[in-house]
């Protein structure tokens, strides 16, 4: 860039340091504009870690509550006392006492059916299995069934 001193036509002048100026202000702006989007994703960042124990814990209670309401069902099915026959509001009910969830919850779960993932559910169902098949009970909780 040629020195705004040098040059002798005051016009030129004039423009050469408008377009400096407008140059400086783009640089100034766009620096600013980056630093606070770089401090925004670093403050969403540590918002997310401290969050994600949280979220984490949140998931689990949902999984268990899932699993453990369908696992009590099995055993009702088992007795001959599942949903073909009984309220599904006293079924929640006895879930509820009994695991300590609420029992609206376990009723909205159950009303929309359960659906497991290997994701979120496999490693608990698997546990479950075992201790299933090691008490020789005639039946698993299958994780491609829908409950």
């Amino acid at each position: 860039m040629c020195k705004v001193g040098a040059v002798a036509d005051l016009n030129t002048k004039e423009l050469l340091l408008w377009k400096a100026l407008a140059v400086y202000e783009q640089m100034v702006l766009y620096a600013d504009n980056y630093c606070m989007q770089v401090k925004s994703e670093i403050g969403y960042l540590q918002k997310e870690k401290e969050l994600s124990p949280v979220m984490d814990e949140i998931q689990q209670k949902s999984n268990n509550l899932k699993i453990s309401t369908c696992l009590i069902f099995e055993f009702l099915n088992l007795l001959g006392k599942g949903r073909n026959v009984n309220d599904l509001t006293a079924m929640a009910k006895l879930v509820s006492l009994v695991t300590g969830y609420s029992q609206n919850s376990i009723l909205n779960t159950a009303q929309q059916g359960f659906n497991f993932s290997k994701q979120h559910h496999g490693i608990i169902i698997q546990e479950v299995n075992d201790v299933l098949q090691r008490l020789q009970m005639p039946f698993v909780i299958d994780i491609s069934k829908k409950y």
